[in-house]
This record gives structure tokens, C-alpha cells and sequence, in this order.
């Protein structure tokens, strides 16, 4: 979901934020607004989101399995937040990591009915 919002939505400079529907409408965001956006995409979703600052700019998290996690990435993979919402969030956030790539075998039925489908 982040590397499609961020090619679905080109760079904005303005200081002034806006809620995800008018920046989803406008096809373009800061990068707070993409990071609110994907909030607000994750919790439609069912997500129990949140959001800190790092280094004085938005970041999106998602609670996983126990665990905050950044949904942005950062190089280290992990980084020094503020929390905002929930104030009670760990100083330090690990990101969300993309599932391994599999592996390079054909992609097939992997039920016997489906086979019937796949011409």
C-alpha cells in the first residue's frame, strides 16, 4: 500500500495539511498528507493505526501481531519517534518489513478444482 500511494500521489509543497480525501482528490501530497493517507487508508481497512514524528515529520504506524510498526521506511529500518497517537508508543519503532520474495517456480492451482479454471 505505501509504494502505491506514493506513485499514485505526486509531491506538494505547502505547509498546510488537508484531510485524505481532498488529497486523494487532488492527486497530489506533502509528505505529512501521504503519511495521514495511509492511516486513514490502513484504518479503512481495519488497522488500529497511529501516528509519531521523526525528526519533526509524520509518520504513519500500524499495530501488527503485538507490535507498532512504521509503515514508512527508513534506511536503518528502525528509528527515534515521538509518539502522538497513542501517546504510550515505544521511543523506538522498527518498520514494516515486505514479505520475502518467493520463489522463482511458475505460479500454479495450488487446489485440485482450480486446475479446471487455469487454461
Amino acid at each position: 500500500m505505501r509504494a502505491n500511494v506514493v506513485k499514485l500521489l505526486g509531491f506538494r509543497q505547502s505547509a498546510d495539511l488537508r484531510p485524505a480525501v481532498s488529497v486523494l482528490q487532488s492527486g497530489e501530497a506533502t509528505a505529512d498528507e501521504r503519511e495521514l493517507v495511509l492511516c486513514a487508508l490502513l484504518g479503512s481497512r481495519g488497522y488500529e493505526v497511529g501516528i509519531a514524528t521523526i525528526n519533526g515529520s509524520l509518520a504513519a504506524l500500524v499495530h501488527l501481531a503485538g507490535d507498532w510498526k512504521m509503515v514508512t521506511l527508513t534506511i536503518e529500518g528502525r528509528a527515534d519517534v515521538e509518539p502522538l497517537i497513542p501517546a504510550d508508543l515505544p521511543s523506538i519503532l522498527r518498520a514494516v518489513v515486505p514479505p520475502a520474495q518467493g520463489s522463482n517456480e511458475p505460479a500454479g492451482p495450488r487446489c485440485t478444482w482450480m486446475a479446471d479454471f487455469v487454461r
